[in-house]
């Protein structure tokens, strides 16, 4: 079973899925923004296609721990999501990782969500693992 991670932006989500391992984490694709159903549906079926039994959804948080008006957007989504996947999704901090995923990729800001993305999901496999 694969795990696909969700970087949700306003105008592009991040993906990337793990091995069946669930070892490593790739950066997959980007999706752009064309409202919570649209990224319901595409989401769908990327799940379908690539048999992921699970999403992290990283979860945005100031530094001081709090939620803000994007987590309330991310929250929103994922009860969508959760009506059309029927999997277990799993809130993730992603608290710094599109600024590690920039730092990476200095010229090539495009490929950023999906490193972001990527960078959650190692997170979340790499706790999974030691537990």
């Amino acid at each position: 079973m694969k795990i696909l991670a969700i970087d949700y932006g306003s105008k592009k989500i991040g993906l990337a899925i793990s091995d069946e391992t669930q070892s490593i984490a790739l950066p997959f694709l980007f999706l752009e923004n064309r409202g919570d159903k649209n990224l319901t549906e595409e989401i769908y079926r990327i799940c379908q296609k690539n048999k992921v039994g699970e999403i992290v959804l990283g979860m945005p948080k100031t530094m001081a721990g709090q939620e803000g008006k994007q987590a309330q957007r991310v929250k929103k989504f994922a009860k969508l999501l959760k009506k059309k996947v029927d999997l277990s999704i799993i809130f993730e901090d992603e608290r710094l990782t599109s600024k590690l995923a920039q730092r990476f990729l200095e010229k090539n800001k495009k490929e950023d969500d999906r490193i972001a993305a990527q960078i959650l999901l190692q997170d979340y496999l790499d706790k999974s693992q030691n537990v």
